[in-house]
């Protein structure tokens, strides 16, 4: 789900309700994406062959 930077001064106002930073976006609502946190990305997989152990 998205969140509102955590850097975020003051509230942003969905539907009359008001939200903080870090807060979470209702499903549906639409906001700009200069006001919400970067999704963060999966770890890219591990490459080659597993280690021995021994």
């Amino acid at each position: 789900m998205t969140k509102l930077r955590d850097d975020l001064d003051g509230v942003v106002y969905i539907d009359g309700a008001a939200y903080k930073a870090g807060d979470e976006v209702p499903r549906g609502a639409v906001v700009a994406a200069s006001l919400t946190a970067p999704e963060p990305q999966s770890a890219p997989p591990k490459r080659g062959r597993p280690r021995r152990e021994g």
